[in-house]
């Protein structure tokens, strides 16, 4: 029926959007376990720095979603493909271009939100090491539109379910220490989202 078939694409795409959020609020939820007040809100202000950027890929996620739904539906799937591609690369192009605007930016903007300057060096530092790889995971949320595009609302949902995964093991690990690995507080943290993120964001460019 055409309410089973809304709900089965609707579902795994607003799990989808729960465990995106669910990366920072891991980092949230281990980076209390330090009993550091500064690098949990450095963590929290950090993220919503960050979001900034979102506006604009989920923008041009709407607009190659609209096209390529269109030329998957009329069955041209060269266009189809010859549209994703151009979506890819625009996303791309504009990752680079946030990654070179937002990272000087991040620590006057911290100061406009907050006057401790140990959150601000926790923040600037947090925010510097996810952006590293923001030129994989920017590109994420453009790629998994595609996806959905096509009526594939099922793989953005498990890319983002391994994200997590991969996003807990390693902040736990680097956050805390875990053997030879030395315990790395709110820069573990966040390597541990960027490199995630990048895993998600290779994982979606390979579908």
């Amino acid at each position: 029926s055409l309410n089973r078939a809304i709900v089965s694409l609707a579902l795994p795409a607003v799990l989808e959007n729960l465990l995106v959020s669910a990366v920072f609020i891991a980092d949230s939820f281990l980076i209390g376990h330090l009993n550091d007040p500064a690098a949990l809100a450095a963590v929290g202000i950090s993220g919503s720095y960050l979001f900034i950027a979102n506006g604009l890929f989920m923008a041009l996620s709407i607009g190659s979603m609209a096209l390529v739904a269109r030329a998957y539906g009329e069955g041209n799937e060269a266009q189809a493909k010859r549209m994703s591609g151009q979506a890819v690369t625009l996303s791309v192009v504009f990752a680079v271009v946030c990654m070179a605007a937002l990272f000087p930016l991040a620590e006057p903007f911290l100061r406009l939100l907050i006057a401790d300057e140990e959150v601000i060096r926790q923040g600037a530092l947090y925010t510097h090491i996810i952006l590293s790889t923001s030129i994989l995971s920017f590109p994420l949320q453009v790629m998994t539109g595609i996806m959905r595009a096509t009526g594939d609302t099922r793989t953005p949902m498990y890319i983002t379910l391994i994200m997590n995964v991969i996003n807990i093991a390693l902040a736990a690990a680097l956050i805390f220490g875990f053997g030879p690995i030395p315990a790395l507080h709110i820069a573990g943290a966040g390597w541990g989202a960027a490199l995630a993120r990048a895993a998600g964001g290779l994982m979606a460019l390979y579908v």
